[in-house]
This record gives C-alpha cells, structure tokens and sequence, in this order.
C-alpha cells in the first residue's frame, strides 16, 4: 500500500452518518500528514448539514490541512455553533493559511473568531525579511522557555512561524539537522531542539530519521509528541525500520506503535504483526488499532486472536474498535451484537455527560454572575443573556 492507496480507500468512506463510525473514520485520518484538503472542506460541510455529526467532525479536523475554501464553512459554522463550543471554532480558524487570515480577516473578526492584531502578525509572516523572521522566531523561544507554565497556544504560533521559515528556506535544513543533533547531547530538549524535530518533518531530510527514531526513548512528552508528528512525514521502509526496534521495546512502544499506524506501506503492516507476537495485552491492542488504521483485512486475524485469549486492555475501547472495523468492511462475526451494544451504551453515557456538563455551565453563569435577562451575556457572545445562557 503507499500513500496515493490509502487515500483511495478513505475517500469513499469519509463521510458516515452513523456518528460512531464518523468519529472512528477521523480518528483514522487526523494524524495522516498527507489528507487531502479537500477532505476538509467536505468534512467542515457535512458538519454544517449534520447535526449529530457537527461537534465531533470539529473537535477532529484541526489536524487537517486548510486553505481559502476553508473560510466559507466554518463562517456558517459560527452562526449554528452553541456559544460555549465557538472557542472550538477558533482553534480551526487559526489553522488557516496566513494568506487567508489576510484576506477574510475583517470578517474573522466580526465574527470575533481571530483579533486584529493577529492579522498584523499574519501579514508579517508573509511579508516580513529572513532577519525579522528569525528575531521574532527567537522571542518567540524565549518566552516559551521563561513562561511559569505551558503556553500552548504560543507553542502552536511558533510552530506556524517555523513552518513559513522552511517553506521560504530560512530554516535550512543543516541548521535543523545542528540544532537537533545539540540537543540530543544533552539531558533534555530545548524548545528550539523541539521545533527543530517539528522543522525536520517538513523537509523530509532522511539523514535525519535515525535521529528523529531514537527521540522515541524520550520520556520528555512534548518531545514524544512532536516526533510522533514529524516521523510519519517519512513514508519510507527506512523510516519504518528505524522505527521497530522502539515498537518492540516495552517501555517505549506506545509512540512507535503511533508512528507505525501512520506509516501507510507494506513494511509498517508487516511490522505492525511483528509486534503484535511479542506485545503484551495494551501492546497487541495498539498494534490491531495501527492495522485499523491501514484498513488493512490483515487486522482480522489478530482481532480473532485477541478475543480467543480474553486479552484485557485499559489503552483502547476495544469493543468500539472491533465493531467499527467489522461494521466498515461488511464483515460478520457472533460477537458483533455484543460489540455494537457496548459502544452505543458508552456513546449514549458520554453524551448525556456533555449535556450535564453544559447545563452545569449555564447553572453556573447564572448563580455567578447577577445579570438581567435583557443584559449582555457574561459568556462574552453579544448577545442578550435571555437569548444565550439564560435560555
């Protein structure tokens, strides 16, 4: 299988009306480096027409690419969204490419989707010189690296920063390669060795696998994070061998075991079946989950296994898993009934737990917060808080 296959296989399947099977579909594909951006726009539209689909397709396309087109559905997603759940919507505006930030931004911010001042910064991305890029690349670092606690959002400015300084070839690929190799002769990583690794996995350099693999036995989680989104842009037998060793490794198998499902060839299927003999029970889980991944019928042998040894497992719902895959490729089996029957239970639970959490939302807005109904809301939306939390 290579990359242009897998794409084939999902593209028909993309779109579920079965919420179950669309949220096992996107969890397939968030973390593919390659999905067509046409799968998001199509995504973000069946958002807008299914309901039932809407928060799930949302909480999962941010990994997705974007572009211009983009910017149409999620405008209309702003004007069906719930009010709590529109800083979900804010997360996927700021995955648009700067150039569309730029353009819609007025409208963005009517929308109270993106501030001005992210505008300004968006034009300097695209307009601004090598010097000022790499002055604003090093402030950025030096925040993250004095910051009293974790700034995601700061994190994934840098991140868009480093991407638009390798597409213009600012970053070169011999300082990303000196900047990783530093920091691998350290006790940790730096945030500028973490955006190195992050660098790394656009430029496609293979000299740098063998570093990239061995950050797999990092007990640093940010940097197990990045790695495991760097690695996957290396869709090569290469890659995939100097991943295994790691996927065998009992204390450093979950983040190998990740890269492997990404890995859409034939070396990563058969590694994922290597794995799976010497795995213990959360091992073996992960590697039927990597072959899932692959929509791979060579899945169905070690999911009959796993069941015929009564494998217990805490890492994954094992039961969705299976009923999802059998369901998707058409396949029967005895236990099937059972299988569906656990996960609509599990799925009815966590959404009337959503509902208990929004209703204690408003509860809370409410007793807080002594506001008219014909006042502004609290939740910052504009609107009257008799037509928004106070419904």
């Amino acid at each position: 299988m290579t990359v242009a296959d897998f794409i084939r296989k999902i593209d028909p399947i993309l779109i579920q009306n079965d919420p179950i099977m669309q949220e096992n579909v996107l969890h397939i594909m968030r973390e593919f480096p390659y999905a067509p951006v046409e799968w998001t726009n199509r995504l973000l539209q069946h958002a807008i027409e299914s309901e039932d689909n809407r928060i799930k397709i949302i909480t999962t396309v941010g990994s997705l690419p974007f572009n211009e087109e983009s910017v149409k559905p999620l405008l209309k997603l702003t004007d069906i969204v719930d009010e709590p759940r529109k800083f979900l919507l804010v997360r996927l505006v700021n995955r648009l490419k700067p150039e569309s930030i730029v353009k819609y931004g007025e409208t963005l911010v009517q929308k109270q989707l993106i501030t001005r001042e992210y505008i300004d910064y968006c034009r300097f991305l695209l307009e601004g010189e090598e010097e000022n890029l790499w002055k604003q690349y090093r402030s950025f670092l030096n925040q993250l690296d004095h910051a009293k606690q974790f700034d995601p959002f700061l994190f994934q400015l840098t991140k868009q920063l480093v991407s638009i300084m390798v597409e213009k070839g600012v970053y070169e690929p011999q300082k990303v390669k000196d900047h990783i190799e530093k920091n691998l002769e350290k006790d940790w990583f730096s945030f500028e060795g973490i955006m190195a690794i992050f660098a790394a996995g656009f430029l496609q350099d293979e000299s740098m696998i063998p570093h990239l693999a061995k950050l797999l036995a990092s007990d640093d989680y940010l940097v197990l994070e990045t790695v495991l989104e760097a690695l996957p842009h290396f869709q090569s037998e290469e890659a995939v061998c100097a991943v295994v060793p790691y996927a065998k490794n009992h204390k450093h198998y979950i983040f190998a075991l990740g890269v492997l499902k990404q890995m859409k060839n034939e070396a990563a299927e058969k590694a994922l079946i290597q794995c799976y003999d010497d795995a213990k029970a959360d091992g073996k889980i992960m590697c039927i989950e990597g072959l899932v991944g692959h929509l791979s019928s060579k899945a169905f042998p070690l999911i009959e296994d796993f069941v015929k040894n009564g494998y217990q497992t805490s890492v994954l719902n094992a039961e969705e898993l299976f009923y999802f895959f059998y369901t998707l490729m058409n396949q029967s089996h005895p236990l099937l009934p059972k299988w569906k029957e656990i996960t609509v239970t599990r799925e009815e639970e966590y959404l009337q737990r959503s509902k208990n959490e929004e209703l204690l939302f408003k509860k809370n807005v409410e007793k807080k917060v002594k506001v008219g109904r014909n006042d502004p809301c609290p939740c910052g939306s504009g609107k009257k808080y008799k037509k928004c939390c106070g419904k």
